[in-house]
C-alpha cells in the first residue's frame, strides 16, 4: 500500500519534487503486477481522476491489454478497451498524449458509445513509452465534470508515463533475470544431481540412466557397492520414479535382525505359531502389496531365508510362519549389497538360484575414489544441507579444504562425507570452513605432510600471541585476529600450556 501522506497533492509548484518521488518508489518496485497497481493508485490520487486503467501491448499479440484498473468493474474496464479502436489505439500507434475537457461535445468522441453510455466528460490518455518503443498507455477519465484535466496535468502524466514505462522495462528485465537463474539452477541440479543422488562422473550418469530405464519395470533389481555409496538412495529412487510410488517402499536390513526374527518380519505369523505369538502378524512382504521392498544386506540373508525368498521371487506367493495357505501378494523387490554375490555363491554362502533371480538388473555404485571429481558437489551439497539444518550462514569451503577432500581416502564413502561435513558446519564459528574445521581419521600421506607443516605454523603463532599478551586469551584471539572460543579449541587442539601465573588472568577475561 502507498501511503497518501507520502505524496502531495498535485500543484504546479511541487510536480518535479512529486515526480521524484513517484520515481524514487516505482523504481524500488520489481514485482510487475505490484507496479502496475501502485502506478494506477498514484495517477488517481494526483490527478483527481475518478477512474483509470493502464493497458499494454502483448509483444505476441500486438493486441493492449488491460494489466491494471481503478474504481471500474469488469464490465466497464472490457468496455473502456473498446476505446482502442480510437483514443487509446491513436495515442499508442502515435505516442502522443490525447486531453479532452468535454468529451461530449468534443467532435472527436462525442459520436463513440462508449463516451455517451458511461457519460465520460473529462479525459486524458498518454503513452508509456521507452527510447526504443511504446509499451502501452494509461487511460483516465472522469464522469462527474468537465475541464478535469489541464494542459499541465498531461505534461505532468507524460513525464510519470516516461518513469513508470522505464520501472516497466527495468521490472520486465529482473523478472526475466529471475527466470533465467532459476531455470539455470534447476539445469545444475538436473544435470548433476538425481533424486537425491549428486554427482556428474560418467559412471554417476551412466547410474541415473539405468535408474530412469529400470523404474519404468517391474524387475528385481541387485544394487551393489562398498558401504557409504548411496545404495538406499538408488533403490528409493527406483521407486519414486515408477508406478508403484504412489504405495508405500519399505526396507529391512538382512543383517540387523536375528534370523529367527526375520522370517517372521517378512513372511509373517500365525497367532501361536512360536512363544510370544499371541496375534497374528502380517509381514513385510503383504505390508509392501503394491509397492516396493528393499532388502539391504541381502549378502548377509541366512540360508533359510534365501530358500524363502527364492519362492516367493518364483510364485509371487508368501506364506505366514505357522500356516499351510499361501498368499497372493505383488511386490517390486530391490536389493543391496557390499559383498561380492559371486564370491559367496562359490563359497557356499549364497544360493546361485537366488542370485540369478534377483540378478535381474545389476546396478554398481563406486566409491568415491573412483569419482573424485564429484567430491566438492557433494561436499558443497551437504555445506547447503547442514547450514539450513544447524541454522548456520556457512558460505564456502577453503580452497585448501577443497584439495584435502578430494585427496583424502573416503573409507566411508559418501556417508562419511557427508558426517564430516555436517560436523564441521555444525562446529564453525565463521562463514566459512577450512582444514582446521574438519576432522578426519586418517589423512593420506599427501595431505598429512601439509597438515603437520600448517599445525607448526599455527602452533607457533597462537604461543607467541599468548607471550605476547602475557597469557590474556582475549588479547590474543584480538592479535590473531579469531574469536576466543576458537582460540580456546586451538589451546586445547595443540595442548599449549600457559604459565601459571597466568592462568588465573586468563580464564577469567
Amino acid at each position: 500500500m502507498v501511503s497518501t501522506g507520502l505524496l502531495p497533492a498535485c500543484s504546479r509548484l511541487n510536480q518535479l519534487n512529486t515526480l521524484y518521488e513517484v520515481s524514487k518508489l516505482i523504481n524500488s518496485i520489481l514485482n510487475l503486477e505490484l507496479l502496475f497497481d501502485t502506478t494506477m493508485r498514484l495517477v488517481l490520487q494526483l490527478l483527481r481522476a475518478e477512474r483509470g486503467v493502464l493497458l499494454l501491448l502483448n509483444p505476441e499479440t500486438a493486441q493492449l491489454e488491460v494489466v491494471a484498473g481503478k474504481e471500474m468493474d469488469k464490465e466497464t474496464i472490457r468496455d473502456v478497451t473498446k476505446l482502442s479502436s480510437s483514443i487509446i489505439a491513436r495515442v499508442t500507434k502515435r505516442g502522443e498524449p490525447i486531453i479532452c475537457s468535454d468529451a461530449l461535445s468534443d467532435s472527436r468522441f462525442k459520436k463513440r458509445k462508449s463516451v455517451i453510455l458511461h457519460n465520460i466528460r473529462s479525459l486524458l490518455c498518454v503513452p508509456l513509452k521507452t527510447d526504443q518503443e511504446v509499451l502501452g498507455t494509461i487511460y483516465v477519465d472522469s464522469r462527474l465534470s468537465n475541464n478535469v484535466f489541464t494542459e499541465h496535468d498531461r505534461d505532468f502524466l507524460v513525464a510519470l508515463a516516461n518513469l513508470v514505462a522505464v520501472a516497466i522495462d527495468r521490472a520486465r528485465l529482473h523478472q526475466k533475470l529471475e527466470k533465467e537463474t532459476v531455470s539455470l539452477k534447476r539445469e545444475v541440479v538436473k544435470r548433476y544431481s538425481f533424486q537425491g543422488l549428486v554427482g556428474k562422473n560418467q559412471k554417476m550418469q551412466e547410474v541415473y540412466s539405468l535408474i530412469e530405464k529400470v523404474s519404468r519395470t517391474d524387475s528385481t533389481v541387485l544394487i551393489t557397492g562398498a558401504t557409504g555409496t548411496g545404495k538406499d538412495l538408488v533403490a528409493q529412487a527406483i521407486h519414486s520414479l515408477s508406478n508403484r510410488r504412489d504405495n508405500s517402499i519399505l526396507t529391512v536390513s538382512c543383517v540387523a535382525i536375528p534370523e529367527n526374527l526375520l522370517e517372521s518380519e517378512l513372511f509373517g505369523h500365525a497367532r501361536g505359531a512360536f512363544t510370544g505369538a499371541t496375534t497374528r502378524k502380517r509381514g513385510l512382504f503383504e505390508v509392501a502389496h503394491g509397492g516396493t521392498l528393499f532388502l539391504d544386506e541381502i549378502g548377509d540373508a541366512p540360508p533359510s531365508i534365501q530358500a524363502k525368498l527364492l519362492r516367493v521371487l518364483e510364485t509371487g506367493e508368501i506364506r505366514r510362519l505357522g500356516e499351510t495357505d499361501s498368499r497372493k501378494v505383488d511386490v517390486r523387490v530391490i536389493c543391496a549389497t557390499n559383498k561380492d554375490l559371486r564370491r559367496e555363491m562359490e563359497e557356499g554362502r549364497f544360493r546361485e538360484d537366488l542370485f540369478y533371480r534377483l540378478n535381474v538388473v545389476h546396478i554398481h555404485l563406486p566409491p568415491l575414489t573412483e569419482r573424485r571429481e564429484d567430491i566438492p558437489i557433494i561436499a558443497d551439497h551437504f555445506r547447503r544441507l547442514y547450514s539450513k539444518t544447524y541454522n548456520k550462514e556457512i558460505k564456502k569451503f577453503s580452497k585448501e579444504l577443497i584439495d584435502f577432500l578430494c585427496k583424502h581416502d573416503w573409507r566411508g564413502n559418501v556417508r562419511e562425507l557427508e558426517s564430516r561435513i555436517a560436523t564441521a558446519v555444525s562446529m564453525s564459528d565463521s562463514d566459512h570452513i577450512t582444514v582446521d574445521d574438519l576432522t578426519v581419521d586418517e589423512p593420506p600421506e599427501t595431505a598429512k605432510g601439509f597438515r603437520e607443516s600448517r599445525e607448526f605454523f599455527e602452533m607457533s603463532r597462537i604461543k607467541q600471541a599468548l607471550n605476547a599478551c602475557n597469557g590474556n586469551r582475549t588479547q590474543a584471539a584480538q592479535l590473531l585476529g579469531i574469536k576466543r572460543q576458537q582460540l580456546q579449541r586451538y589451546i586445547k587442539k595443540y595442548r599449549i600450556s600457559i604459565p601459571s601465573q597466568n592462568k588465573k588472568d586468563g580464564a577469567t577475561n
